[in-house]
C-alpha cells in the first residue's frame, strides 16, 4: 500500500499493471486555505527560524495574516490566473495534476 498525494499516471504506457486507486479529492477552495494556514502555523515559524536562522524569514505580520486579507491584497500566493501555464508561487494549488497526470500538456 502506498499513501500519498500523487498525480495520475498512465500505467499501460510504461506496460506496467494498472494499480487499484482509491482517491479522495478535496474540494479546491477548502484545500487551498487549508494549505495556506498549515504553512503560517507556530510551529512551522519556530521551526523556520531555528534551522534557517541565516536565511531571510517571513514576518510576523505574514503569519498572521488571513486568507481574506491575503486575497484582498492582491498577494501572489493568494491570486487564481485563469489559463495561467506557471503559478506565480510553486505550492500545490493545481487540482488537475491529480486528474491529468505528470504530461506535459498537463502541467
Amino acid at each position: 500500500m502506498y499513501i500519498a498525494h500523487g498525480n495520475w499516471i498512465n500505467f499501460a504506457e510504461f506496460r506496467k499493471r494498472k494499480p487499484i486507486y482509491i482517491s479522495l479529492v478535496r474540494d479546491p477552495l477548502d484545500r487551498i486555505v487549508h494549505n495556506y494556514y498549515d504553512q503560517r502555523t507556530l510551529k512551522k515559524l519556530v521551526l523556520s527560524r531555528s534551522i534557517y536562522a541565516g536565511f531571510p524569514q517571513k514576518t510576523n505580520d505574514w503569519y498572521k495574516q488571513t486568507f481574506s486579507e491575503c486575497v484582498r491584497s492582491g498577494s501572489p500566493e493568494c491570486r487564481y490566473i485563469q489559463y495561467a501555464i506557471m503559478d506565480p508561487v510553486n505550492d500545490f494549488r493545481r487540482q488537475s495534476l491529480f486528474f491529468c497526470g505528470n504530461h506535459e500538456d498537463c502541467l
